[in-house]
């Protein structure tokens, strides 16, 4: 069995995080990184000792690695707070790795230079040598199990757990989401059966269609796929919906009709690509970044919040996993209604939970083609940071100044 110490802010908060993945099998609060023994919470806390709360993790290397557990560190943190973690402040909330060689030394700050060099911030994550954990005392042990209601409460109050969106649970969807009820930074709420992301239409049992059509009374369907994908597999409509055709992503050079040699060519590539994680991984940051940088691609995403303008009813957009494409589009029209940058990202990233409901099976080029990755959209961010200055100048560019967005926010928000 291996051990692995993360200091992640509020302990109680990040436990329950990591005691759902396979391969953990504890999960301990404490205290480490300072040289006072037998530190209590109430010294930690005030900040009288050089200590930060850490969580010790048991963990069998031949389930999961370090490395995936680093990850997970790194999705579930603010990792360009300098300060703390949301509402908890002081060095004792600071973010750390402790590592116990030198393998995992060098996967830490792998993973933080990466995460610098396309976000082109600071990241705050100090990587320290382990020298000794202390438990802390029991009733901060499984506090998320022992006081769940408390436990929920707190996650809400420091700022950690927001309002996602909301998974349309009918026959046929995967990742149809209802935004009512996200609440912005002015406290304002999404109006619910208004706007919703989803994956595709196809294949939908014909009752499923009725119910989006009449109880979310979605009048309006937004496709963002290209055309060869839209004719393999075409949404399920009613005749009551208008169906928008608004590609967001120029087809590949092969084209809609192209031969089975080409396909052939095609599907060889991505096999060999699923023995190159790295290499998918860097892709899709790269392909995020063309979302703000192509004309084609900015003008399509005008084009789309144009509708959400000037849409009456319920409007529904989806690519195809309603992840990468419908994750930015997602993220635009949050951005018009106030919303801050950690909601729309935690609400990205809520994606895999609608979609898979639990941990990948391996850190393959699956998981980074298939899954959502908080660096993926901070690649897009950073993107339009580096191109236009800020968001607000990316969506004048697209048409949407400050009077589009209070009328988008007088119809959607309440």
């Amino acid at each position: 069995m291996s051990k692995a110490y993360f200091a992640g802010g509020c302990f109680w908060c990040i436990t329950p995080i990591f005691e759902s993945l396979d391969g953990v099998f504890g999960v301990r609060s404490g205290y480490c990184g300072g040289d006072e023994e037998n530190p209590t919470y109430q010294q930690v806390k005030e900040q009288r000792t050089s200590h930060r709360e850490t969580i010790e993790i048991d963990y069998e290397e031949e389930i999961i690695d370090f490395k995936r557990l680093m990850y997970v560190f790194m999705e579930n943190v603010d990792p360009f707070d300098e300060g703390g973690q949301f509402i908890d402040r002081g060095h004792s909330y600071t973010l750390a790795v402790y590592y116990t060689n030198d393998k995992e030394k060098e996967i830490a700050q792998k993973r933080i230079d990466e995460i610098r060099s396309f976000t082109h911030k600071q990241v705050y994550v100090s990587v320290e040598p382990f020298k000794q954990f202390w438990p802390a005392e029991e009733y901060h042990q499984d506090y998320h199990l022992k006081n769940p209601e408390q436990f929920e409460k707190e996650l809400v109050e420091s700022g950690r757990k927001v309002i996602l969106s909301n998974k349309i649970e009918l026959p046929g969807l995967r990742n149809t989401r209802d935004l009512g009820g996200m609440v912005n930074s002015e406290g304002k709420t999404i109006k619910p059966h208004k706007l919703i992301r989803s994956n595709y239409l196809y294949g939908l049992p014909q009752e499923t269609v009725q119910t989006l059509c009449e109880e979310y009374d979605v009048k309006t369907v937004v496709d963002l796929r290209t055309p060869r994908e839209k004719l393999e597999k075409p949404d399920c409509l009613t005749d009551e919906m208008l169906w928008v055709d608004n590609q967001v992503q120029q087809e590949r050079a092969t084209g809609v009709t192209k031969d089975e040699e080409s396909k052939k060519e095609e599907e060889k590539k991505w096999r060999d690509l699923a023995l190159q994680p790295e290499i998918a991984k860097d892709i899709m940051r790269g392909w995020y970044t063309t979302l703000a940088d192509t004309d084609f691609t900015v003008q399509a995403y005008g084009r789309f919040l144009k509708h959400v303008l000037e849409n009456e009813n319920a409007i529904l957009w989806h690519c195809s996993l309603g992840k990468d494409r419908c994750g930015v589009a997602t993220a635009l029209v949050l951005e018009c209604l106030g919303f801050e940058r950690k909601t729309i990202i935690d609400d990205y990233m809520h994606t895999n939970d609608c979609l898979y409901g639990h941990g990948p099976d391996a850190i393959d080029s699956v998981y980074y083609f298939e899954w959502a990755h908080k660096e993926y959209i901070e690649a897009f961010y950073g993107k339009v940071e580096e191109k236009f200055g800020n968001v607000d100048n990316f969506l004048q560019q697209m048409g949407i100044g400050e009077k589009e967005k209070e009328i988008l926010k007088d119809k959607y928000l309440q």
